[in-house]
């Protein structure tokens, strides 16, 4: 695997930190320390290395590196630095096996530098239960355009399908309990 692809397409090895042999997370530590919490990351970051310049990684990770706070540093390079080309939020039982009861999307990235104007395709397939029921959706949803610019303005730069710019962000609105 030392070449170059137009296209790397895979569904990644999902393994969390804390189930992670001592020498797999001194890897990650090295080579991906801003994605170092799930192994399926990682596989993200390396599958986009293995793109040739302007190639396509589709892929399948967790959903949960889109929003949680750890993966902020990651989201915001590759908001900045590689073309989003879709992402589709499939939720729990994504797929047909019993292993797959939580929430996972599927990305199309591109290792291009994004203009600042560019737009990527997001399709919300979340609330239908079952595999068949989200194929449908992802077929028959009509897709939501979002500007890959707008995502580094939420919070720790979350990768969201609403429209970042729609309104007012809640912090703003009311304050909260510490």
């Amino acid at each position: 695997l030392m070449g170059s692809y137009h296209l790397v397409c895979t569904n990644v090895p999902y393994l969390l930190r804390r189930k992670q042999a001592r020498a797999l997370s001194a890897f990650l530590d090295s080579h991906h320390p801003h994605a170092k919490n799930d192994l399926a990351t990682a596989f993200l970051e390396r599958c986009l290395t293995l793109c040739a310049a302007g190639g396509t990684a589709a892929i399948v990770t967790p959903q949960n590196w889109l929003s949680h706070k750890s993966y902020g540093k990651m989201r915001e390079h590759l908001l900045k630095c590689i073309r989003w080309d879709a992402v589709a939020w499939l939720g729990p039982k994504g797929f047909q096996t019993s292993m797959w009861d939580f929430n996972v999307a599927m990305y199309l990235l591109s290792d291009v530098r994004p203009l600042d104007t560019h737009q990527f395709t997001g399709l919300d397939a979340q609330e239908a239960r079952a595999p068949e029921a989200k194929a449908r959706m992802l077929r028959e949803s009509e897709a939501v355009i979002l500007n890959q610019t707008s995502q580094l303005k939420n919070p720790d730069a979350r990768v969201s399908v609403g429209n970042p710019d729609a309104g007012p962000l809640l912090q703003q609105l009311a304050a909260g309990y510490a």
